[in-house]
């Protein structure tokens, strides 16, 4: 080795807190949390349901008339198109998520 060159740092291994083993796993924390903390998670998911299911009514307050949902979809299928696929997986998250909860509930 000539007087300049350096070497690289040996690769220690890591100890103590920074070892993968000694964090808490996500499913060891949920064990001892409530269950009114998922429901406050699940509920930012009914935003997209709530805006399909009272669509005609804003479009209506937008354009001073009343209407429906079918004539807000005949005027504006696109806005209707998209509401309804958020709704839809929306209500899909919701109903993934309360079976994975029920199905880790029925294992513990």
């Amino acid at each position: 080795m000539g007087q300049h060159e350096r070497r690289a740092p040996a690769l220690r291994e890591p100890r103590g807190r920074d070892t993968p083993r000694s964090r808490p796993h996500r499913a060891a924390q949920a064990r001892g949390a409530s269950w009114w903390r998922g429901t406050l998670r699940l509920l930012p998911y009914g935003f997209p349901i709530l805006y399909l299911l009272q669509l005609a009514m804003l479009l209506g307050l937008l354009m001073n008339r009343s209407g429906t949902l079918e004539q807000a979809a005949y005027a504006w299928p696109a806005l209707a198109v998209c509401a309804t696929v958020g709704a839809v997986a929306a209500t899909a998250v919701v109903v993934a998520r309360l079976l994975a909860l029920g199905t880790y509930r029925w294992r513990r």
